[in-house]
């Protein structure tokens, strides 16, 4: 193996406030230790765990140690045959505490995925805080998975069998409660003489050239949050919805179950237009539209019904006359 590795970039574990960004949210950092994992070990899907990543990768020459510093437990990675339906109890345990910082949150290879966060977890846990089963709502959604012979993604079939590259740590000790993967069948048990830190600078030695580069400058964009179930990640009001925040600080009856437009419509029914429109950025117009109809309908019908009531009113009559 040779060792003069480079990073283009800084991959960043954190930001600038210390906020350990690897454990609730996708960061180039985790895209690349999954697509190690995926790649290395020839596998659907590659996974890695928040809590394994303690530590940035700094831009210029990489050194084993400094690898260390990122992968410094010696875990192994290995490669297991699960069910689809296995994948998805495995997301849903990654985005139990989304937003909060947890250990077990999931960067991913070969796989996107939707966290819509209005909709609270509802996994059943063990006294030992490991999975049991999803009892309600399922927060992730619109899984899909890469098919290697196409290059595309397609939604992920429950029932189909997907081969996995992850660390020991996750996948056969169920570490960070992912109990989920007990039954699944090993295809390749972890071998002491590739650790974790010497599998991704094996990637980036055979894949990479050598240099981290270009593809890892940012996070592939293969995890999206959502607050509501009709808004479609990528789309230019999605930043604009989700500011709104609307279970929070415009209607008390917020019900997860239900998308952005219902809600905002129950919320339009608590608090004035001039109040929704001041708590709505101006970019938010078109997903807007169909609550502002139906506010505009309903100041017609009072308008409409005002002036009836003065025109059958005797009193009302006179003083339009005078």
């Amino acid at each position: 193996m040779m060792n003069n590795w480079t990073a283009d970039f800084p991959i960043l574990a954190a930001d600038e406030n210390g906020n350990r960004l690897v454990r609730n949210s996708e960061t180039a950092l985790g895209d690349l230790a999954a697509d190690a994992y995926r790649v290395m070990m020839d596998a659907d899907i590659g996974i890695m765990n928040g809590g394994g990543l303690r530590a940035p990768i700094k831009e210029g020459d990489i050194t084993l140690n400094d690898i260390l510093t990122v992968f410094p437990w010696g875990n192994l990675p290995c490669k297991m045959e699960v069910t689809g339906q296995t994948v998805l109890d495995m997301l849903e345990m990654g985005a139990i505490k989304y937003p909060s910082e947890s250990g077990g949150f999931l960067s991913v290879s070969g796989l996107k995925y939707t966290i819509v966060s209005s909709i609270p977890s509802s996994i059943e846990l063990s006294d030992k805080g490991e999975f049991v089963k999803v009892a309600g709502a399922r927060r992730v959604q619109n899984v899909q998975v890469l098919n290697k012979k196409t290059g595309v993604y397609e939604p992920i079939n429950p029932n189909k069998t997907y081969t996995l590259g992850g660390i020991d740590y996750t996948i056969t000790y169920c570490g960070d409660g992912f109990t989920m993967f007990k039954n699944s069948k090993v295809l390749k048990a972890g071998d002491a003489t590739m650790t974790d830190a010497q599998t991704v600078l094996s990637y980036i030695e055979t894949k990479l050239g050598g240099t981290i580069g270009e593809q890892y400058s940012k996070p592939a964009g293969r995890i999206s949050i959502v607050k509501y179930t009709d808004v479609v990640p990528g789309k230019w009001y999605e930043k604009a919805v989700n500011y709104v925040r609307l279970e929070s600080r415009l209607c008390p009856r917020f019900r997860p179950e239900k998308n952005f437009l219902e809600n905002f419509l129950e919320a339009s029914s608590l608090r004035s237009q001039t109040s929704l429109a001041l708590s709505i950025r101006s970019q938010s117009r078109v997903v807007l539209q169909t609550a502002s109809q139906q506010l505009l309908k309903k100041q017609q019908r009072k308008l409409r019904q005002q002036k009836r009531h003065r025109q059958s009113n005797p009193v009302m009559k006179l003083q339009i006359a005078a």
